[in-house]
């Protein structure tokens, strides 16, 4: 959360003038929530399977659906409509996705490096 409020909190202006407002934060948040939570969990899989595979794959692709339904065909908030090509035209949702996983994972992955470099069993 904190990382995403340095990010937004300098009321990021895109190409065309307009800014990333409250519903495009709480997007960008749950997309790297969703994002970090299949690759932590994939991380720590040791045997794969196709059920694995799918069980990890399908929640990025579900999310990215229902936003799509959300965004385009169900009109229920104006506030809403087009929030997709605001977010993902600037240049801030990407940085905030890499390094907030790059971020939340690194710790995990040094850690278990560490762990068998040092304490192998």
């Amino acid at each position: 959360f904190f990382i995403a409020f340095i990010f937004f909190d300098t009321e990021i202006i895109k190409h065309d003038g307009k800014t990333i407002d409250l519903n495009g934060f709480g997007l960008t948040i749950m997309s790297a929530g969703i994002c970090l939570s299949c690759l932590k969990i994939s991380i720590d899989t040791r045997y794969w399977t196709i059920i694995t595979l799918i069980s990890y794959i399908s929640p990025i692709i579900l999310f990215s659906f229902l936003i799509l339904v959300q965004n385009y065909w169900l009109k229920l908030f104006s506030s809403q409509f087009g929030l997709i090509e605001n977010v993902v035209a600037s240049w801030a949702f990407f940085i905030y996705l890499i390094f907030a996983v790059t971020a939340c994972v690194l710790p995990n992955i040094i850690y278990k490096y560490l762990k068998r470099e040092f304490m192998p069993s």
